[in-house]
């Protein structure tokens, strides 16, 4: 029974197959992304894109390679696929063989992918390649189609063993010359390996705009990679995306050189380092000031699980006082009590007076995100998570601001202070009111607020508003009103 459904499954990946390489082959304008890996779909969803790797002779990537390289529309290539040989035998086993030994020339999975490679390096259309390739130099088999292809500009490694190829490597990211976006994962380089990929993507790529290169090691064994990174982010222009998280960078990695380039980001994740605080430098507080600079442009920082906590939380939240471009600061896994995220409670609504609300924060939106590897969640304090969904109301900071007014001071607001401008401030209440966002407070509520305001200024200048309305009509109408 069981050998019956092995079967019936295999023929449904044929089936599959085949159904892909039709699409492929007429360049089917709706197939933009494709999945080459083993085992099967998950979704129907991923079925219509899910080109499965059957058994030990792979049949058929061969033939989609050629027609990948024909192909016009492809966008989004994902390859998913181990070149491993075989582990040997506990008798013949040797401590010093590389335990990711690539499969022979002559398996015919290898030569499957060979001839997939070679087939795919005459496609010009495809813009994104994901590599999630366990042994064997895909980089090399790869290396004919990153030279040909000028529109390629996102290259995703995710865990690929280099150890053999590191030359081809180097040589793929130097030869894509379109690239806008690197994303290289999971590969634990030290600060060696970093560093060289850091000065290729310099040298090589002044267009980039996204480098993500989580869970590796650039602080690791030498400083060449934070060296580096410090010079890319100087000459490349473009970048505005770095993810270094979990990284094992420390203080020195800022004080080194990185930080005075970090402003020039938009979106900067430094989760799970070691930036920690020592006598004669202090990584949080430097953080917390690059937020203070007018000149900053960070949007968006993520400092997940850095153990935040006491006057460095404090100095995030002061640095946010004037800050009006940061919309995320990710404080998740810094295990923050209530008291703790009060600090944030004055800088994002400052109830003391209108015109604090008025100053405060609209800008912020978020301070934690939701962890689904995480049980326990971090929460957030009620009144902060209601500041936090005030601000995210509205793009226009002016209507947050009324919001947070009319929220908090709707019993309190007057008119008096404006009546120096005399009837030049009436209208520009009114607009202020009928401009007002109905949440959080309900619209009849806020119209009782526009009708007292009126109210407070015709009985505080009445005769002006008398003159005002029959300055209108016909003569005498002045003298009667004086009457």
């Amino acid at each position: 029974m069981e050998g019956l459904h092995e079967e019936m499954r295999r023929e449904q990946y044929k089936e599959n197959n085949n159904k892909i390489l039709y699409r492929v082959r007429n360049n089917d304008q709706s197939l933009t992304l494709i999945k080459v890996a083993a085992g099967c779909p998950t979704n129907d969803a991923e079925r219509d894109i899910y080109f499965s790797l059957r058994g030990d002779d792979w049949q058929g990537l061969d033939e989609l390679g050629k027609c990948i390289g024909r192909n016009t529309k492809l966008r989004d290539l994902k390859l998913h696929m181990d070149l491993r040989g075989d582990m040997p035998d506990e008798d013949d086993y040797d401590e010093y063989a590389d335990p990711h030994q690539a499969l022979p020339e002559n398996d015919p999975r290898m030569k499957q992918t060979v001839l997939f490679c070679k087939g795919l390096a005459t496609n010009t259309s495809i813009q994104s390649i994901h590599l999630n390739v366990l042994g064997g130099n895909i980089f090399g088999l790869l290396n004919p189609f990153f030279k040909q292809n000028q529109n390629l500009n996102e290259l995703v490694i995710h865990d690929c063993h280099y150890y053999q190829f590191w030359d081809d490597l180097i040589s793929a990211l130097r030869d894509c010359v379109s690239l806008k976006c690197v994303k290289i994962n999971h590969m634990e380089l030290m600060g060696e390996e970093s560093g060289e990929i850091f000065q290729t993507l310099r040298i090589h790529q002044p267009q980039l705009e996204v480098l993500e290169f989580p869970a590796n090691q650039l602080s690791r064994r030498s400083s060449e990679g934070e060296e580096e990174l410090s010079n890319l982010l100087r000459d490349c222009n473009q970048l505005h995306t770095l993810d270094i998280s979990r990284n094992s960078l420390s203080d020195d990695a800022l004080q080194g050189g990185l930080l005075p380039y970090l402003g020039k980001l938009r979106f900067l994740n430094m989760s799970w380092n070691l930036l920690t605080i020592t006598w004669e430098f202090d990584g949080w507080q430097a953080l917390a000031t690059l937020l203070k600079d007018p000149t900053c442009n960070l949007e968006e920082l993520s400092l997940n699980g850095n153990q935040i906590i006491g006057k460095r939380l404090r100095s995030f939240a002061r640095a946010l006082a004037k800050n009006r471009k940061l919309k995320i600061l990710d404080l998740t896994n810094n295990v923050i009590k209530a008291a703790g995220w009060d600090a944030f409670s004055d800088v994002l609504c400052d109830t003391s007076s209108i015109n604090n609300t008025f100053n405060s924060n609209h800008t912020l939106r978020q301070l934690i995100k939701e962890d689904v590897s995480i049980e326990n969640h971090d929460t957030l304090p009620g009144h902060i998570e209601q500041y936090l969904t005030l601000n995210n109301q509205h793009d226009d900071k002016k209507k947050v601001a009324a919001s947070k007014i009319m929220q908090y001071h709707w019993r309190n607001i007057t008119m008096f202070p404006f009546f120096e401008w005399e009837l030049k401030c009436l209208p520009i209440a009114v607009n202020w009111f009928d401009n007002v966002p109905s949440f959080p407070r309900p619209r009849c509520e806020i119209e009782m607020s526009k009708l007292q305001a009126i109210y407070e200024f015709v009985r505080g200048m009445p005769m002006e508003c008398a003159d005002g309305y029959f300055g209108r009509n016909k003569k005498g109408s002045k003298k009667r009103a004086r009457t």
